[in-house]
Parts: structure tokens; C-alpha cells; sequence
């Protein structure tokens, strides 16, 4: 077909057995060509870094660790907290979003599950001493706020033996909203969530004490508060609304009881800070809350995230020797029996197509996880392909297999002498050097993105994005999104020959005239429309097209 003399080339495949030295020669053909992208055995992974013990302007870290990519958690875990001097089995992983802790993710947990662009959080949790506060409750946050006492609802088991579990604290506050029902408060989280180890058997004291330690930094200019700044209470795990109450009763978090007396605490139980609104106004450091410290990691990892990778050695991995195990002819006929040995398999170009697809294989799916590479892959606007051609002849044989090419297959004549097919006409091994005239980029990850496009037309670049066509340079061209990269060989790229001449001259036809098509058309559907008769079928009269 015309797509398959313009896009399909050739391979040859070498493969030589290592032990009796025998060589089997085979050629492939193909439309376009899969370029793998060197990759290595590990990844880079983003995340956040909440601290227990560190400075307020380092309470948030971000760190880039560099983890396998067949690795689980703890391999991130143990990443993180060896860069900032932290214990791995105190550190738990999260999805955090929206104010609040979403899930967290055990130790176990492939990395192969976390996506191309995720930014996972750590939190710090060790398991912290603290000592009674002789602190008074705070008033209500909002002379409308509806609570219940949670005493009853938070009392421990008898039986209940004590270990640790981990907890989450959200920070909330009430708004005042102009269209309401009943109550015309409404809360909201706030600030980036905490999360903390404790006993599942501790007296309130100990939490509202360990919280005040996680949270203090928010308010850093108030070193003796007469106060409790913040009342705690029981939430679902967004906070909106309280974890024991119905909906029915409106009730926006039972308050945990500040006394002696023990309280029972669930794994990844939700407790919302609501801060007192005075404080929130006079001493809440937004500064400190937003804060984010760039660890050093963060730099290297841009840095060889950014280093590039050029095309031609993508396309030597593509033709490299690969060592396999495969049948071997001759070593069977030696050993009487079935055998089996080592072989080294080369991969060569045989011959050039007019038109080069390029596809960079960014896009990957291995033992269940599926991936992207981003790596950038620097490209000229020429190419040539002579030291990945194979020795051989000069010529592409031509044969008189495209006789009757225009014809449908069931039509053509299948002679012995057409089934000795060797090439297609339009392939050269002579003309190795490509233009590029076109580039389809990609920017996302593996579950979303964005295509765009670059064309070359005369001397000019122009990018498509969606609706929108634009000049763009030269120098724009190569990035590190580039996906599809489409060449020209040069006798077609200087129009040294036209497309017409690629194809043989046996059964060419004379070119159709499309505007005598387009009148001849437009005169047969005048005369269907405008000559119209009447039939009776079954004793009525319609009206139909002759």
C-alpha cells in the first residue's frame, strides 16, 4: 500500500550461537520505530517531612528520596529519615489532601502504587513524655457551636489492653456563612494536619498535652496562654461533622474531656483542633503554617532529573547485542537431542524508509505498575542513521512485485516470481540522512495529560495546541515532553524527488479531475431531486425519488 512504501523500513536480525558458532540472518520490517529511554533501577520520589522535634521554620520538610522502584514504603521511610536523622520505625506515611489525612499507607505498600507525580507525607511520630498543664478550658469558638460531651462515647473498654495507635489532628475553625438554615456557622479546615502516636488508653490530659506540643509553633508568641488557645474535639476524618453524633443532631464534634480519667482512642482516630478565634486573630503565624523547607535533596534531584539523554544513544540501546537463550540447529544435530544454548542477537538497519516515525517510550507497565519517564531527550533537526546500517549491498532490489498494486489483493496476480519479494522501491540504503518536519509532545503523567504539536512548514515552526496555532523557534522544539518525532529522508525533504515517484509504474493511472467529480456529483444529486414521481402502494399515494 502507498502508507507501507512511505513508512515501513527494514531491519536485519542477526543471531549467532555462542558454542558451534552457527548464524541465522532474518529481516523484519517496520511502520515506526519504539525508542527505549535508558532507565534507571531507582526513582525519585517527592515528599513532605512533618517534624516533631525540629526548628519552627523547618516543622515542614520537603525531601527527594531515592528509593527502587520495586521498593515499598519503608524503603521511603528509611530514605527520609536517614537524611534527617530520624528513626524509620517512628515515621508513617500518608495521602494528605484538602486539610486532612485521606489514608494512611502501611510499610508493605509497593512504591509502584504511588503515581509519577505524587508527593506523599511523612509524619514524625514518636512516642512523647509530657507532664500535666494547669491550663483552663477555653470558651466556645462560636456562641452557635453545637457540641455534645463525648465522656460516655470515649470511655475504654475494661478489657481493653493499651497500645500505641496513630492519630490525626485537623485544624478548624467556624466561618460565618450569609445563607443558612439553622446554624449560620459553618466549619473549615485550615493549615496542614498533624499526626500523632499515643496509647489507646490515655487520659485526656496527655492529648490535649501532646497536641499543644505538636501545634505550638503556629502560635509562637504565646509562651504562657492562661488557656487552653483550642478546644479538641471528636470529627469524621474530613471534619465536617462529629464522629459518634447522628446528622440529625447537628452536632459539629463531641469535646474530649480534659481530666484524669482515661479515654479510649481508635487507630487513625480524627480529633480537630478548633482554635479560640481571639487567638486565631492575635497570634496565629500564617507564615509558619505555609512554610515548606527545601531540603538539599531537592536540588540534586533536579539536577539529574534535568540531565539529557541524546537521541542517537537512545537508538544505540535500540540496536545493542542482547544476550538470549534460544534453539540451535546445528548443536541439536551435534548432541542427537533437543538443545538449547546461548546466543548473541544483533539488530541492525537494512534499509531506509522516505518517512521516519520516532515513538520515545515514555510510557511504561511493568509487575502491575504503570509509569512515565520524564527524562529529557535532546534532538537536532537532522538525523542519520549510517553507523546503525548494517554492511551489505548498495541496492534495494526492485522487483516486479508492485505490479498491479493498485488493485485490490484478491485481484493481483500471486506468480512464483512476484512471492520472491525483496524490498519495497521507495526504500534506500544509500540516502541514511533524515529533516525533522514534525513533533507530537505530551505533558502529564500516565493517567492524564495534554497533546500538542509542532510542524514544520517551509522555514517556519508552528505549535498546535488545541485551538490555538502559534509561531514558536527552532530552539522550542526540543523539550523534554517531545514523544512522536517525525523525519523525512533527504531526497524527499528537498524535493529532489516527488512522492509519486516512489511508487512503480506498472498500472498507474491518469490523475482524477476533482472539479469535474465535484460538478459531476453535484448534477447527479440536482437530477435525483428534482425528478420526483408518485407510486400507490396498498391503495395509498407517496411520493418517491426515481
Amino acid at each position: 500500500s502507498a502508507v507501507a512504501a512511505l513508512f515501513s523500513g527494514q531491519f536485519r536480525s542477526v543471531l549467532r550461537c555462542k558454542g558451534c558458532g552457527y548464524t541465522n540472518h532474518s529481516f523484519e520490517a517496520f511502520s515506526f520505530l519504539p525508542i527505549p529511554i535508558p532507565e534507571h533501577s531507582y526513582r525519585w520520589v517527592t515528599c513532605m517531612v512533618v517534624s516533631a522535634s525540629r526548628p519552627p521554620a523547618q516543622h515542614i520538610t520537603r525531601v527527594c528520596a531515592r528509593v527502587p522502584k520495586q521498593g515499598n514504603i519503608n524503603d521511603l521511610l528509611e530514605a527520609a529519615g536517614g537524611m534527617l536523622s530520624m528513626e524509620a520505625q517512628d515515621l508513617v506515611a500518608a495521602d494528605v489532601g484538602h486539610g486532612y489525612v485521606a489514608r494512611l499507607w502501611h510499610a508493605e505498600k509497593p512504591l509502584s502504587a504511588l503515581s509519577d507525580d505524587a508527593q506523599p507525607w511523612i509524619f514524625h511520630t514518636p512516642l512523647q513524655q509530657v507532664k500535666p498543664m494547669e491550663l483552663n478550658m477555653p470558651p466556645s469558638s462560636s456562641p452557635s457551636s453545637r457540641r455534645s460531651n463525648s465522656k460516655e462515647k470515649m470511655s475504654p473498654p475494661e478489657d481493653m489492653t493499651a497500645r500505641p495507635v496513630i492519630i490525626q489532628l485537623v485544624h478548624r475553625r467556624l466561618r460565618t456563612v450569609k445563607r443558612y438554615f439553622y446554624n449560620p456557622y459553618k466549619s473549615e479546615l485550615f493549615s496542614s494536619p498533624v499526626a500523632l502516636q499515643l496509647p489507646n488508653r490515655c487520659p485526656g490530659w496527655r492529648l490535649y498535652a501532646t497536641a499543644w506540643m505538636a501545634v505550638r509553633h503556629l502560635v509562637p508568641d504565646l509562651t504562657e496562654p492562661e488557656e487552653w488557645p483550642f478546644l479538641l474535639s471528636t470529627v469524621k476524618r474530613d471534619g465536617t461533622a462529629c464522629a459518634y453524633c447522628s446528622w440529625r443532631q447537628g452536632c459539629l464534634g463531641c469535646s474530649v474531656p480534659l481530666n484524669e480519667e482515661e479515654i479510649f482512642l481508635t487507630s487513625e482516630e480524627s480529633i480537630a483542633v478548633d482554635w479560640d478565634a481571639s487567638i486565631l486573630q492575635q497570634q496565629y503565624k500564617e507564615k509558619f503554617a505555609g512554610h515548606i523547607h527545601d531540603h538539599e535533596s531537592v536540588t540534586l534531584a533536579n539536577l539529574e532529573r534535568k540531565t539529557s539523554i541524546s537521541l542517537e544513544q537512545c537508538l544505540s540501546s535500540l540496536v545493542k547485542d542482547d544476550d538470549l537463550t534460544a534453539f540451535c540447529r546445528e548443536c541439536t544435530k551435534q548432541a542427537g537431542e533437543f538443545t538449547e544454548s546461548p546466543h548473541v542477537k544483533s539488530l541492525r538497519f537494512w534499509a531506509c524508509p522516505p518517512l521516519l516515525v520516532l515513538q520515545l517510550k515514555r510510557f511504561h507497565s511493568r509487575s502491575g505498575a504503570a509509569y512515565k519517564l520524564f527524562n529529557e531527550v535532546t534532538f537536532g533537526s537532522s538525523l542519520d542513521l549510517r553507523k546503525f546500517l548494517c554492511d551489505g549491498t548498495k541496492d534495494c532490489h526492485r522487483t516486479k512485485a508492485f505490479v498491479d498494486w493498485h488493485r485490490p489483493l484478491r485481484e493481483r496476480s500471486v506468480s512464483d516470481e512476484l512471492r520472491q519479494f525483496v524490498g519495497f522501491p521507495s526504500l534506500s540504503r544509500e540516502m541514511t540522512t533524515y529533516k525533522l518536519y514534525g513533533v507530537v509532545y505530551h505533558m502529564g503523567g500516565m493517567g492524564s495529560g495534554h497533546y500538542t504539536a509542532s510542524v514544520l512548514h517551509d522555514t517556519q515552526w508552528y505549535c498546535f495546541n488545541d485551538d490555538r496555532v502559534y509561531t514558536i523557534s527552532e530552539q522550542d522544539v526540543c523539550n523534554a515532553n517531545a514523544y512522536l518525532l517525525f523525519y523525512a529522508r533527504d531526497d524527499l525533504f528537498s524535493e529532489k524527488i516527488d512522492l509519486r515517484h516512489l511508487f512503480p509504474e506498472e498500472g498507474r493511472q491518469t490523475p482524477a479531475n476533482i472539479e469535474q467529480i465535484k460538478r459531476s456529483a453535484w448534477a447527479d444529486m440536482h437530477r435525483l431531486t428534482s425528478s420526483k414521481t408518485s407510486m400507490s402502494v396498498a391503495g395509498e399515494r407517496y411520493c418517491c425519488v426515481s
